[in-house]
Parts: structure tokens; C-alpha cells; sequence
């Protein structure tokens, strides 16, 4: 049935695959079998040119289908490692994140600021358990042993926190700082 009006051919065509969706998918599988350099091409191709419409997409795709997702992960634990250490292999992974951390800094600490305000039980938590396990005493004696400029930085902040406390016993400090207590205290 040929069309000189190219949307009356268009709106022939949707109808004729809306009323014949196994035929569209059987040939559609067909072709790809057949033509699978050709498909990936198509794709690639239409995945750069539609790609906020794809991502939309995928978010509506994910609200609907939360528990059927959830329970998937949880049954396919093993495929998801295992896809996991094979990006990894690639170097993708690492490379990618670098770069998009790079690109959202901003983003990336307001989301931080977010979660932590609103998770301050995990929050704390977390850091309890960090402060009893030994590994940030662990962390902090290796970095003071190893970053000059990290041990100069605590022992100057320790030397002023004493002698803006009153518990000072040598003026060394305030000299270095090349202002009286007082002052110091109020341009803090």
C-alpha cells in the first residue's frame, strides 16, 4: 500500500505493529541474529542521540518496579559480582568514577551533607565503631609518621588549643602566631 503522505504512512505502520507485536519481535529477533554488527551500530547510535530519553526512561522503569528489582539482586548476587570484577578487569570502572567525580565535586559533597543529616544514628554509629576498632588510631599514627605537613599541622593545633585554654607553659607558640590570646581568640 504505497503512501505519498509520509505521516499517514507512519501512523499505518504503528497501528499495524501495535496490532501485530509477535511478528514485529519475531522478525526483529531474526534480523539482529542475522545482522548483529548492523544492530549494535543502530543502538550505539541511538543510545548517543537519545540519551535523556533513555535515562528517563530507566527512572520511571525503576520506580515501578522496585520489589521485582530488589529480589533480583538478591537472587543474582553472584552474576552482579561477577560483572562487577569484570569492569574492574577493564579499568573501566575506577576511570569512570574518577572522571565523574571529578565533573560533580559540588554534587557529589551536597549529597554527603544530605545523608549524613539525614542518617546522624548511622552517622554516629559508624564513627563509634571506627573509634573502638583501633583503625583510625591505626590510620592517625601512620599518617603523623609519614606526612610532615600533617605532623606540623597537629602539633601547631594542639600548641594553640593549650594556650587558648590557659594551659600553655611556653610563649613559643604565640610568638609564631604574632598575636596576643585575646585577639586571637576573637578573630576565631
Amino acid at each position: 500500500m504505497p503512501f505519498k503522505d509520509k505521516e499517514k504512512k507512519r501512523e499505518y505502520l504503528k497501528k499495524w505493529q501495535s496490532e501485530n507485536r509477535d511478528k514485529c519481535k519475531e522478525y526483529d529477533k531474526r534480523y539482529t541474529l542475522k545482522n548483529p554488527k548492523k544492530r549494535k551500530a543502530q543502538w550505539k547510535k541511538y543510545r548517543l542521540n537519545n540519551k535523556d530519553k533513555i535515562r528517563e526512561s530507566n527512572r520511571q522503569y525503576e520506580l515501578k518496579n522496585k520489589d521485582k528489582r530488589k529480589l533480583w539482586r538478591l537472587n543474582n548476587r553472584d552474576k552482579l559480582r561477577e560483572r562487577t570484577k569484570q569492569w574492574d578487569l577493564n579499568n573501566k570502572r575506577k576511570e569512570y568514577h574518577k572522571q565523574w567525580e571529578l565533573k560533580n565535586k559540588d554534587k557529589r559533597k551536597e549529597q554527603h551533607k544530605q545523608w549524613r543529616l539525614n542518617n546522624k544514628e548511622k552517622t554516629k554509629a559508624r564513627q563509634l565503631r571506627h573509634r573502638l576498632s583501633g583503625k583510625r588510631r591505626e590510620y592517625e599514627n601512620k599518617k603523623r609518621n609519614t606526612n610532615m605537613n600533617y605532623r606540623i599541622k597537629l602539633i601547631l593545633y594542639r600548641r594553640i588549643n593549650h594556650a587558648l585554654k590557659g594551659n600553655s607553659k611556653s610563649k613559643r607558640t604565640m610568638e609564631l602566631v604574632g598575636c596576643s590570646i585575646d585577639y586571637l581568640l576573637n578573630y576565631i
